[in-house]
């Protein structure tokens, strides 16, 4: 799918990005299949998080996290932390 064509389908989602996202998206996809047993990372949108020690959970946290919002995360974790207080 030609990048333009995935920059129209992304704006139909609500998703602002441009082409060059999409190059440097595909480019990181070729380098890191090229090279097995590298370190995962996490890449969403200009955030790119080592992984090499995160467990798969620690990974979905991140990318919940990124997927919300940072203070929207924090805003959560804040209320799961008081709710865990009460109940101990």
């Amino acid at each position: 799918m030609p990048a333009k064509a995935v920059v129209e389908a992304a704006a139909k989602h609500g998703f602002k990005i441009d082409e060059h996202r999409v190059y440097n998206v595909r480019s990181a996809a070729k380098a890191r299949a090229k090279t097995k047993g590298a370190a995962r990372t996490i890449v969403r949108a200009s955030t790119t998080i080592p992984c090499s020690d995160l467990t798969a959970a620690d990974g979905a946290l991140i990318q919940a996290a990124l997927d919300v919002g940072l203070q929207r995360a924090r805003e959560l974790i804040a209320r799961l932390e008081r709710a865990l207080g009460r109940a101990a």
